[in-house]
């Protein structure tokens, strides 16, 4: 894939992209950020306790610690967290998704024409004929309408604000 973000084989373009997603690893993000990742680790803490103590239950740590890393990342990057976390078995469509890129990434990378292809039928047909997308095409979903949503709120308060500063006497 070329010019993506983890397949990048240029130096150059790595350098720019790693100098621009630095900005979100930087150690005093990293430190804002120390009582968050402790409410994740005392809420994992807190279900490994009452739910799997005693219980007989398999416990996946992968899963686990996919959706702390999930969290984390997610909130350094996006600045919201998706409280992957509080999913039931730990089994959430964000690292599900990121599992199923890692698996298919050997056929995109040798037919770069899948994805492009893929991105052109419709998402339902998608998830139908290729199962194993249907995670990711799900998780862009909640992505895009959390984007539009966004948006929406941003133009009406900016709208609100033109119209209250319009209607109030100078």
């Amino acid at each position: 894939m070329p010019r993506a973000t983890f397949m990048t084989a240029d130096g150059e373009v790595h350098k720019h992209r790693r100098k621009a997603l630095a900005n979100f690893f930087a150690p005093s993000k990293i430190r804002a950020q120390e009582q968050f990742m402790q409410s994740l680790v005392d809420t994992i803490t807190h279900r490994m306790k009452t739910e799997y103590s005693g219980q007989n239950k398999v416990l996946v740590l992968n899963d686990v610690f996919g959706c702390l890393a999930g969290d984390v990342i997610t909130n350094l990057a996006f600045a919201r967290s998706y409280k992957l976390i509080e999913t039931e078995n730990w089994e959430s469509p964000f690292t599900i998704a990121v599992t199923n890129l890692v698996h298919t990434s050997h056929w995109t990378t040798q037919f770069g024409w899948i994805i492009p292809i893929m991105n052109c039928i419709p998402d339902r047909v998608t998830g139908a004929l290729v199962p194993i997308f249907k995670p990711i095409i799900d998780f862009r979903l909640v992505g895009v309408i959390a984007a539009n949503v966004g948006h929406l709120v941003l133009t009406l308060t900016r709208k609100w604000k033109v119209r209250s500063e319009k209607s109030s006497p100078a």
